[in-house]
């Protein structure tokens, strides 16, 4: 229980907003394989490979946050396993979006399409950029906290002006 307190400390902000997207990431995965693997729209097609590499984005993510080496890639291959999880559900759902679309004439046309657009493709296509911009973040900032360390001229200087 101390190793995991101890691993939890030594994590800066920019880990907990990467586990953030991959927790989202996880989630992604799950809602869509429920509701494109039961959709009956001629235009939402289930794709597996979705499904696995978004799930190995999450792995990979777990696997390389584990050790102090690999930590700073973590953050990466969750961007990854995002980015091409997401190329690949465009691939397959860009038909229902021209289903959905054809028929935008006006303004007013444009926002009933999203009325009538299906929820797990929303919230998948949607969540999946939460992910890229989350684990951008984590890319960005250090996944470990760093210590300031001070020389012992700068201690003493910290001593006598205090």
């Amino acid at each position: 229980m101390e190793n995991v307190k101890k691993f939890f400390r030594g994590k800066s902000w920019g880990f907990y907003v990467s586990l953030a997207g991959a927790i989202l990431l996880l989630v992604t995965a799950i809602i869509y394989s429920v509701t494109f693997g039961m959709s009956e729209h001629i235009n939402l097609n289930f794709e597996v490979w979705v499904l696995v590499v978004a799930l190995l984005g999450v792995a990979g993510f777990a696997a390389l946050s584990v050790f102090e080496v690999t930590s700073p890639y973590a953050a990466a291959a969750l961007f990854a396993g995002g980015f091409v999880a997401f190329l690949l559900f465009i691939s397959t759902s860009y038909m229902y979006l021209s289903a959905v679309f054809f028929e935008v004439t006006s303004v007013a046309s444009f926002f009933a399409a999203f009325e009538i657009m299906d929820f797990g493709f929303a919230f998948t296509a949607t969540a999946m950029i939460a992910v890229w911009v989350l684990s951008t973040i984590g890319i960005f900032t250090s996944a470990k906290k760093t210590v300031a360390k001070h020389t012992e001229e700068e201690n003493n200087e910290q001593k006598i002006t205090a």
